[in-house]
C-alpha cells in the first residue's frame, strides 16, 4: 500500500486497537486529495449556453420579438436560438448579442479574453467590450442584473 497506510497500520496494531485495519483504511482514503476533474473551455461554453438558453425566454428584457410574416400579415413570435453556431455567428439580433455577451461575460473569468476569442470566433477586444457592457447594465438594468446572478449560481452549481 502506501506509508500513510502502513505508519497508521504499525501505529494502531501496536497501541492494540482491534480494528486497525478498518481505522487504517479511514486514514488513508482520508489522506488522498480529492482532485476536481478538469475543465475546459468547450464544456463550460456548453454549459452556459444552456443555462443562457433557459434564461432568453422567461425575462422580458430577453423575450422573442413579434416580425410580420410577409406571406399573410399574421405575427410570429420569434426566439433566436442559442448554440454555439449561433454565438460564433455574425448576426446582431439583440437576443443573441445579449447571450453572445453573457458567455464572453462568464467565461473570461476562468479562460481569458485571448482564448474565449479565439473559440467564439471573437476578437479578444470584443470580449473585453462584452464584459464591459454586461458589467454596466448590471449596474444599471436590475432585472438583468437578477437574471446574470441566477446565471452565474446555476453556472457554479456544478463546481
Amino acid at each position: 500500500m502506501t506509508d500513510t497506510f502502513t505508519a497508521a497500520l504499525d501505529i494502531l496494531t501496536g497501541r492494540g486497537f482491534p480494528n486497525a485495519l478498518e481505522i487504517a483504511n479511514e486514514i488513508h482514503a482520508q489522506s488522498i486529495p480529492k482532485v476536481k476533474p478538469k475543465r475546459t473551455l468547450e464544456e463550460d461554453c456548453e454549459r452556459i449556453l444552456l443555462i443562457v438558453t433557459r434564461y432568453i425566454n422567461t425575462y422580458p428584457l430577453m423575450k422573442g420579438r413579434h416580425l410580420h410574416d410577409a406571406v399573410d400579415n399574421e405575427k410570429l413570435i420569434y426566439y433566436a436560438p442559442v448554440t454555439l453556431q449561433a454565438i460564433r455567428g455574425k448576426a446582431r439580433i439583440r437576443e443573441l448579442v445579449d447571450a453572445r455577451q453573457i458567455v464572453h461575460y462568464f467565461l473570461d473569468k476562468d479562460y481569458g479574453c485571448n482564448s474565449v476569442g479565439k473559440y467564439t470566433c471573437r476578437d479578444h477586444s470584443t470580449v473585453l467590450h462584452s464584459k464591459k457592457a454586461v458589467s454596466d447594465r448590471i449596474d444599471t438594468d436590475r432585472k438583468f442584473k437578477a437574471m446574470i446572478e441566477e446565471i452565474g449560481k446555476a453556472y457554479l452549481e456544478r463546481f
